[in-house]
């Protein structure tokens, strides 16, 4: 479905949000995955669409939809913050999330009601920088604290969302993953090795991993795949 009657990151407040998204979705159109046929990470990009890093409270409360969120529900979202890390904020956004609350709320003549356009994201996202990747990857894992981040990145590679243009997003990648393992790991090679279903992603990755430093990426220790 589109996200068209959804307030974007300047509009949204909370609960109030949450309830509307809960009294749109169709029973029958409901499960773990999805709700209304959107995903988390539908949820959360159209929240972040005002740029900047999508708040931890916003988080709890789109995942507070998806108590049974699984490893590939996660893996949409690292992929979706890959993809969106260091994007410059729409300056029309905050107009339309606006006016699109208000009228979701029908609070014209409420003096109380946000100010249209007056609103940005608290903590803009740097160009160049993966600090909002790292930030969400970190709320993600205290809102699921039982999640099996191995099992999440071994799948991104089988992933079609996972897109790596450019080398601003493999660094995100690369960002996402220390967030998970810690600054002293490596990001792991085999997985992104194998025959993978996104061989774009992986030829992606490639062009960028060969050029970094081995502190960050390392093949020594990847199986042989010819003999020299």
């Amino acid at each position: 479905r589109s996200l068209e009657c959804l307030p974007a990151a300047a509009g949204y407040e909370g609960e109030t949000d949450l309830n509307f998204l809960k009294n749109y979705a169709d029973e029958e159109d409901s499960d773990d995955e999805s709700v209304g046929g959107l995903r988390p990470c539908d949820l959360i990009e159209e929240i972040g669409r005002a740029g900047g890093a999508v708040s931890k409270s916003a988080v709890e409360d789109v995942l507070s939809a998806f108590p049974g969120i699984t490893a590939k529900g996660l893996a949409e979202i690292v992929c979706m913050a890959v993809r969106n890390s260091g994007k410059l904020s729409d300056l029309h956004t905050p107009l339309a999330a606006g006016v699109l609350t208000i009228a979701i709320r029908d609070c014209w003549t409420d003096p109380s009601a946000a100010i249209l356009g007056g609103q940005q994201a608290e903590d803009p996202a740097e160009e160049g920088s993966t600090a909002d990747v790292t930030s969400l990857i970190e709320t993600l894992q205290e809102c699921v604290p039982e999640a099996t981040w191995d099992k999440v990145f071994e799948i991104l590679f089988d992933m079609d969302e996972l897109q790596l243009p450019t080398k601003h997003c493999f660094e995100a990648l690369l960002a996402a993953d220390r967030a998970v393992r810690g600054e002293d790991e490596q990001f792991p090679t085999d997985p992104v090795l194998r025959l993978r279903l996104n061989t774009t992603a992986q030829l992606q990755f490639l062009k960028y991993a060969v050029g970094k430093e081995p502190a960050a990426i390392s093949f020594g220790h990847s199986e042989r795949l010819l003999e020299p």
